[in-house]
């Protein structure tokens, strides 16, 4: 029997965040997930290709080709607190965000135990970000975008969030097939915006897509 993870807490999770600036986005409704794994296995079988799985876990179905398949995909707008945004498995007992890898010099993200923080660029940032659940190595995305991250991370409870590093009402939760190792890719668009509301800022609007799949040892 898996063992029920403690309470978790927004302010024991992320201790040592200071406390979030006042917000100047508006309040954004939970997006509506756009896939299922049913799907994806319905694809799958038109395609003439026979699944299997690893573990005990049908959602981790595997073809017997060398296509990987889309099992899942979530689009969210998650709320940006300084200047970045988080996938993380905020039921960890052990994972905490402020212990994943500081942000150098050009890099959008950094990747960790627990999952990945992601960096914006601007004054006030929008971002939409779509999640994609693979079940081996997808192709790279034929949409253009200007910057690229490949990392790994891994989660304890085989949930994580895709939000804010302080928590928000626009936070999504994504379950993932089976807890452990995920590789991951992240890429980034960032597009100079006029607002009417703040036009002396440096306002943009960035496009992200999070493309992630078990690890090879994990299959």
């Amino acid at each position: 029997m898996t063992p029920t993870a403690p309470q978790w807490s927004w302010s024991a999770g992320f201790a040592g965040i200071n406390e979030p600036t006042p917000r100047l986005q508006q309040q954004r409704p939970l997006p509506a997930r756009t896939g299922s794994l049913e799907e994806a296995r319905r694809i799958a079988a038109e395609r003439g290709q026979v699944t299997e799985s690893f573990g005990n876990d049908p959602r981790t179905a595997r073809t017997s080709m060398t296509e990987p398949v889309l099992l899942l995909r979530e689009t969210g707008s998650p709320w940006i607190d300084y200047h970045q945004f988080m996938l993380f498995d905020v039921e960890s007992t052990e994972a905490r965000a402020s212990h994943l890898p500081s942000q150098t010099d050009g890099t959008i993200a950094v990747s960790g135990h627990g999952g990945g923080k992601f960096f914006t660029m601007g004054e006030m940032t929008d971002v939409v970000v779509d999640f994609e659940l693979w079940t081996a190595e997808p192709a790279p995305p034929t949409s253009p975008f200007e910057d690229r991250f490949d990392g790994a991370f891994t989660v304890d409870t085989g949930r994580v969030v895709l939000g804010s590093v302080t928590g928000s009402p626009a936070d999504v939760i994504i379950d993932l097939p089976v807890p452990g190792p995920f590789q991951l890719r992240a890429f980034r668009s960032s597009t100079p915006t006029a607002n009417a509301d703040f036009p002396d800022l440096d306002y943009r609007h960035e496009r992200w897509l999070l493309q992630t799949w078990p690890s090879i040892a994990q299959t």
